[in-house]
């Protein structure tokens, strides 16, 4: 008995996979919402409460769409955007300044 590699009839049926996509899309447009807004939108307003869990769990799923994923042999210090790295620190300053004004839960 053959183990590992292809099996025959195995997976998804030819052409099913790109039909389910369509008919997601169709069922978002007609929805006349935005899913990449509306995460955003709330990953904004997670933000502006101080929920920095929930805002980075919205970016975080808004990236890939925005960004390509590079490889680690892709990274090279021209390919960094100007700027991203003192954002990145001015965020982490963010939140460590967020978490030393919330007081302490006791028991």
């Amino acid at each position: 008995m053959p183990r590992g590699g292809a099996r025959i009839n195995s997976g998804p049926k030819p052409g099913y996979l790109a039909e389910r996509r369509q008919e997601l899309q169709d069922l978002v447009a007609r929805s006349g919402v935005d899913p990449a807004e509306r995460i955003l939108s709330i990953a904004k307003e997670a933000e502006g409460r101080g929920d920095w869990q929930l805002a980075m769990a919205g970016y975080k799923e808004i990236l890939p769409l925005l960004y390509p994923r590079l490889k680690a042999s892709q990274v090279t210090h021209d390919v960094v955007p100007d700027g991203i790295v003192e954002r990145l620190h001015e965020g982490r300053m963010r939140v460590l300044a967020a978490r030393s004004t919330t007081p302490a839960h006791t028991s």
